[in-house]
């Protein structure tokens, strides 16, 4: 279940107060998402730098050097985010999509992750979000068919891989956004954002 936000029990650590190693990572992460603006996971979980190091690491591998289309890259991790309950991944990734698709609002965008997109995206990446989605919620080993499933919609063993491993970040993201508790930041607060599950 999704919980309220609530103050943190987590300081989030500030650029300023921030060790010259940890800016050299705040650094990286501002350039590379190409943002003047720290977002609150980061700052978050600044104050462990051997898991903020390690989280940028698999995002900036998994996304950034990703060959998937950032949107489809996106849709994958709000939709499991939201499955597992995750509002600050949930809010955040929304944003995100409806920052690159302008034309859609927050209810349309359910209507995609709930697979009636009614052609607002390719079929194909509504079988990558099901199938993601569905192996997020408990599956250890990816069944045949769901691996043949993708290989029909016309994606490679290789683009397989990158899509679990979007899973996988997203997982990774929910369970420690989670646990800190982090308030979503201001600039990807979402309007109709619903602290609802998508699936069960």
């Amino acid at each position: 279940m999704y919980e309220s936000y609530a103050m943190s029990h987590i300081k989030p650590i500030e650029y300023q107060a921030a060790s010259e190693t940890l800016k050299d990572l705040y650094d990286e992460i501002l350039t590379t998402l190409e943002t003047d603006s720290l977002p609150n996971w980061a700052k978050y979980l600044g104050g462990n730098y051997p898991v903020l190091r390690g989280l940028w690491n698999m995002l900036s591998g998994t996304i950034v050097q990703g060959t998937l289309m950032p949107l489809l890259q996106e849709l994958i991790i709000f939709s499991v985010s939201r499955a597992q309950g995750s509002a600050y991944c949930a809010e955040f990734h929304a944003h995100n999509i409806l920052e690159m698709e302008s034309t859609l609002d927050y209810e349309q965008l359910l209507e995609i992750i709930q697979g009636e997109s009614q052609g607002i995206i390719p079929d194909k990446y509504l079988v990558a979000i099901k199938v993601a989605t569905e192996h997020s919620q408990g599956h250890c080993v990816l069944p045949v068919q769901d691996f043949q499933e993708l290989r029909d919609a016309g994606f490679s063993p290789e683009n397989i891989m990158e899509i679990f491993g979007l899973c996988s970040l997203a997982l990774a993201f929910n369970t420690l956004t989670t646990a800190a508790d982090i308030p979503i930041d201001q600039s990807h607060k979402v309007e109709g954002f619903s602290p609802l599950k998508a699936m069960n």
